[in-house]
């Protein structure tokens, strides 16, 4: 089995040039200190034993909150709730139609419904006889319709391409998307699918997933004073040096974006690679001229300009 290119770990770069997705996108959503993260957790053939793997890492108290959907037939019976709840303290249950959604619990969707969020509820209903998205991606879906660039999304074992448009989505609103590493899958091709599209933000086995989605959430949901990321208003010197720059470098006017919309990519982007301040992340556009070319990309891609 070949193996991607990169490294446990390695964030892949993003890919900018495949088919737009046309999904409707709002403003930037303002920040909520008391948000918490939504992890929806994709899995197929072989995902049972990734699942096990994912959930013996994850401590306690994560401050956050896990939703299963595993592809299986929808004719059965699910037992998964017991097995997952085999690997961890959470508490762990089957997802019921306006279920309030709490941090440090796990969910697991049914096979006979697809799952949504809706304002942080789950809603189910009945699967159609004939769609053409899969379950995950119509989870995936309403996640990136939802919480925007709060959704995160993991895709782990499965065979085929499920879950890779619903991916696309989150990795389109600025979500953060996690792929179990090929080499470690029983079957590679759900990861690899969404690898190629360049919608990965990073390739992790399971066991190392929960980790890396601590020291995310805690630098991109957790109370960061002024002091901690430094000001990123359009007039602090950080930010003009980086409009200067981006302009030098791409001829690309940042005064034409809406502000909202760069700030938190910018955040995104230094919880992304643990960057301390915005200094820093000024230093690696500086060194790096890769880095100022992805960020006007990514930032063409939406499109959002001042009306």
């Amino acid at each position: 089995m070949q193996k991607p290119a990169g490294k446990n770990g390695e964030a892949y770069a993003l890919s900018f040039d495949q088919e737009e997705i046309n999904l409707e996108r709002d403003a930037v959503p303002d920040e909520n200190p008391d948000e918490f993260p939504i992890v929806g957790i994709g899995a197929s053939a072989g995902g049972i034993g990734a699942l096990g793997q994912f959930f013996k890492s994850v401590p306690k108290n994560p401050g956050m909150s896990f939703i299963v959907v595993l592809h299986m037939n929808r004719e059965r019976r699910s037992i998964l709730p017991d097995i997952i709840q085999r690997h961890t303290v959470l508490p762990t249950v089957e997802a019921e139609d306006g279920m309030t959604i709490q941090p440090d619990h796990v969910y697991i969707a049914t096979p006979k419904e697809n799952l949504y969020i809706s304002d942080h509820s789950l809603r189910l209903a009945q699967k159609p006889e004939r769609s053409n998205l899969d379950s995950i991606d119509v989870f995936f879906r309403s996640m990136a319709e939802s919480l925007k660039d709060k959704s995160i999304g993991i895709i782990l074992s499965g065979m085929g391409s499920d879950g890779t448009f619903g991916a696309r989505l989150i990795n389109q609103r600025l979500g953060l998307v996690v792929v179990q590493e090929p080499a470690t899958a029983e079957y590679f091709e759900m990861p690899r699918s969404v690898i190629a599209t360049g919608a990965a933000d990073h390739v992790l086995p399971p066991e190392k997933m929960p980790e890396y989605l601590l020291n995310y959430s805690r630098e991109f949901f957790g109370r960061r004073t002024q002091e901690q990321w430094g000001t990123l208003d359009e007039d602090s010197p950080a930010m003009k040096e980086i409009f200067s720059l981006v302009l030098q470098k791409t001829r690309v006017d940042l005064a034409n974006y809406k502000l909202p919309t760069i700030r938190r990519h910018i955040q995104r982007i230094m919880a992304l690679k643990r960057i301390g301040k915005i200094e820093d992340y000024l230093e690696l556009l500086k060194s790096n001229a890769d880095e100022v070319s992805c960020f006007i990309r990514f930032l063409r891609r939406f499109q959002v300009y001042h009306p």
